[in-house]
């Protein structure tokens, strides 16, 4: 899960202003990266900060293996987490922002079929935010200001995360938007809707998962449609997936998403671009498909905080 700022027109935020985010979008986008060895060494790794350390490229020798196709490993492992009857993980998140520092943000996901979710996010600049969608409402909850509030639920996984996000934004100011982790997968048609023009780009070792390296772009309608505003121009649109070689699943995702704002000077017809955006690291951990959840880890009842107030409630 990863928080976001809608960016509806207003001025870019200075530090102590900016809005909690996972994934900071012009007031805030995404996570911070990690040297790659190889031919695309001088373009990545100045992206993403030597994330792709050690990558064992595929070779140009006569005679080698054909690469992997790299669709077909991403639609493989979009497909692996669609056939999961349940799944549950652990995420650690490092994130940068333009001109705005770092700080590493910890996530919880469970879920069941069909739109049961559990989610949680712990970052120093948030603190604690938690959704518990049990089938028939959905539950927000700020362990900063100890508030929640309680939505009927949508009949469907797709509505109920864009309800997540959207009430989530507007009652707690941090959106928390799925981009490229499992919850996210769940809605795609095949591939993921965030990203396009997937290579393969070689084998590394992630906390002793072997993986396939898969270098994409993000897709711009979908970055234009977070920023909600034309005046920003995406700029850079790197994408990194760790897909692991035996189970199919995500253990990490990079990214360098950044846009630029032409910005007038007063009195003047000159136009200076400003660089807003972030980039990010995301490491999926002790990930869990099909495994047994109880119905009341969904219930914000059954761990409902004490003194927490709720607040807009929903007339049903």
């Amino acid at each position: 899960m990863h928080r976001l700022d809608k960016i509806k027109g207003r001025r870019p935020a200075r530090q102590d202003e900016t809005r909690q985010g996972r994934h900071i979008i012009p007031d805030g986008l995404l996570r911070g990266g990690g040297c790659l060895k190889g031919k695309r060494a001088g373009i990545i790794a100045s992206l993403l900060l030597c994330g792709l350390a050690a990558v064992e490229a595929p070779s140009s020798r006569a005679g080698a293996p054909a690469a992997p196709d790299a669709n077909a490993l991403v639609r493989k492992m979009v497909a692996t987490y669609q056939r999961a009857s349940t799944i549950q993980e652990t995420s650690e998140a490092r994130v940068e922002r333009i001109g705005a520092g770092q700080y590493v943000q910890t996530n919880t996901l469970k879920y069941k079929k069909p739109n049961k979710l559990m989610l949680q996010s712990q970052d120093p600049v948030a603190g604690t935010i938690s959704v518990y969608a049990k089938g028939d409402t959905v539950t927000l909850y700020s362990g900063k200001q100890n508030i929640y509030a309680i939505r009927t639920a949508p009949p469907t996984l797709a509505k109920t995360v864009d309800l997540i996000s959207r009430t989530t934004g507007e009652l707690m100011g941090a959106s928390l938007t799925q981009v490229l982790n499992p919850v996210s997968f769940l809605l795609a048609k095949g591939m993921p809707v965030e990203a396009q023009s997937f290579r393969y780009a070689g084998m590394q070792t992630i906390e002793g998962h072997k993986t396939y390296v898969i270098l994409a772009k993000a897709s711009e309608s979908w970055m234009r449609a977070q920023v909600q505003n034309r005046e920003f121009v995406p700029d850079k649109r790197d994408i990194v997936l760790n897909i692991d070689v035996k189970t199919n699943l995500l253990v990490r995702a990079m990214a360098i998403l950044t846009w630029r704002r032409a910005v007038r000077l007063p009195g003047s017809k000159q136009v200076q671009y400003q660089a807003l955006g972030a980039r990010f690291t995301e490491i999926h951990r002790g990930t869990v498909l099909n495994g047994a959840i109880s119905d009341s880890v969904f219930d914000f009842s059954a761990s409902k905080p004490k003194g927490a107030t709720e607040i807009y409630q929903e007339h049903h």
